[in-house]
């Protein structure tokens, strides 16, 4: 199992824009932590999965739940679970807001 290595140099990251600064922070963040970039590939396949079987993005599918016109079965709690775990590590379109 590989991990994410990523590394800049300080005089590189000073010349930087805002936005290309937080995303190269969030890329050391994840680094630090030490995901694995197959468990990684594995959760993005699996969203991409999702989405070919429905043929919704994961946009499209959240809404839809959120207004009731999609059910929310076990397999769309599971995207939902993914989607979650990819915001959670900051890699990915954003967070679902679980329900409590």
């Amino acid at each position: 199992m590989s991990t994410v290595q990523k590394s800049i140099r300080l005089s590189e990251f000073r010349h930087l824009s805002e936005a290309e600064k937080v995303a190269a922070l969030r890329e050391l963040a994840i680094a630090s932590q030490g995901v694995p970039t197959d468990e990684l590939a594995v959760l993005e396949g699996r969203i991409r999965a999702f989405e070919a079987r429905y043929e919704l993005t994961s946009e499209q599918m959240r809404s839809r739940v959120a207004e009731g016109v999609l059910p929310e079965t076990a397999e769309i709690a599971s995207w939902l679970i993914a989607l979650e775990i990819q915001g959670r590590l900051g890699v990915g379109a954003g967070r679902w807001p679980l329900r409590s």
